[in-house]
């Protein structure tokens, strides 16, 4: 018979979240600062994981490499991928989706709200405007602007699946579910992981590192933790170029609908997305303080001001109407 070891890394999420349950009274107090937030020595010797960053890289290379070389077979099997995703996994999107913004609308009226993502005496660092800014810009980006208004009259042309063409509220109803709160809501399931992993256990910066409750310290630290985190960065690459190509798209389109280049070919998008790609490094490295925060306030500017043009000068009562339609559908 075993004797039961006691575990090595008492201070987890799953033994203070365990403590809280069994008293009432210590979220709203203070926690110690010393547990809260304990960052972990810096060894400058072991600053990266050449292991996660060489994977990474070698996948993302030969993915870009396979798209330049045969970009017929790349589509094919693009395409071929996201079928397969879409008829068999759909499901799968929708339960989970809904799940995650039930999950979340506990937690935030729950007494697990009120647990501050950083040390007990800490002000915010940003304004909440500008916090939401940088959630939306970041969050969505140009997705929203270009399949907010593309995506309703694809499901209204196509159909949702599952449902005939031309239904008006379904195909809002679709375009409600991939931009409102689901969305959001997987978002948050993985930010507050990794906030409350980082800024209140003092653990590094990384994806895997909000699975230690699951994996243990070793485990998250191995190979399953480097595994974890290549898949994070390999998303986080393609998920931004796939926003930055739409946006590069989506200017060309511009400037030959306004006329200011007759007929815009392949050079035009490579020089788009070179200036939005210096854009994109000048900013991030002013830091998020300066180039991100002023970029996403202009941007939350720029937003509300067409969508008080588009909501002024269109058709009002219908959009009015829309809204309930599509919420009940």
């Amino acid at each position: 018979m075993t004797t039961p070891h006691p575990d090595p890394h008492p201070d987890t999420a799953t033994h203070e979240l365990a403590a809280m349950m069994d008293d009432a009274d210590v979220i709203g107090h203070r926690l110690e600062q010393e547990e809260a937030v304990a960052p972990e020595p810096v060894d400058d010797r072991a600053r990266f994981d050449w292991w996660i960053i060489g994977v990474a890289a070698a996948v993302v290379i030969a993915t870009v490499a396979w798209g330049l070389t045969g970009p017929d077979s790349f589509a094919n099997f693009a395409a071929q991928s996201l079928g397969f995703i879409v008829d068999n996994l759909g499901w799968a999107f929708v339960i989970f989706g809904t799940v995650f913004v039930a999950y979340m609308i506990v937690v935030a009226v729950s007494r697990f709200g009120a647990i501050k993502l950083g040390g007990d005496d800490e002000a915010p660092e940003f304004r909440t405007v500008s916090w939401i800014a940088m959630m939306f810009a970041a969050g969505m980006g140009i997705g929203l602007m270009f399949y907010g208004a593309t995506e309703p009259l694809t499901f209204y042309r196509d159909g949702v699946p599952g449902h005939a063409p031309r239904e008006v509220g379904t195909a809002m109803a679709g375009t409600l579910f991939h931009w409102t709160l689901h969305p959001w809501a997987i978002y948050a399931i993985v930010g507050l992981a990794i906030a409350y992993s980082t800024f209140r256990l003092g653990r590094r910066q990384l994806i895997s590192s909000a699975f230690v409750p699951l994996l243990g310290e070793k485990g998250a630290r191995g190979w399953k933790g480097r595994i974890i985190d290549i898949l994070a960065i390999i998303a986080t690459i393609f998920g931004t170029a796939t926003s930055l190509g739409v946006g590069a798209l989506q200017i060309r389109a511009g400037l030959s609908a306004s006329g200011l280049i007759d007929d815009p070919g392949t050079w035009t998008i490579v020089g788009i997305i070179s200036v939005l790609t210096l854009a994109f490094v000048l900013s991030a490295v002013s830091g998020v303080g300066k180039g991100i925060q002023y970029l996403s306030n202009a941007n939350m500017v720029m937003a509300a001001a067409l969508a008080i043009f588009v909501f002024i000068l269109g058709p009002t009562v219908t959009v009015l109407n829309m809204m309930p339609t599509a919420m009940s559908s």
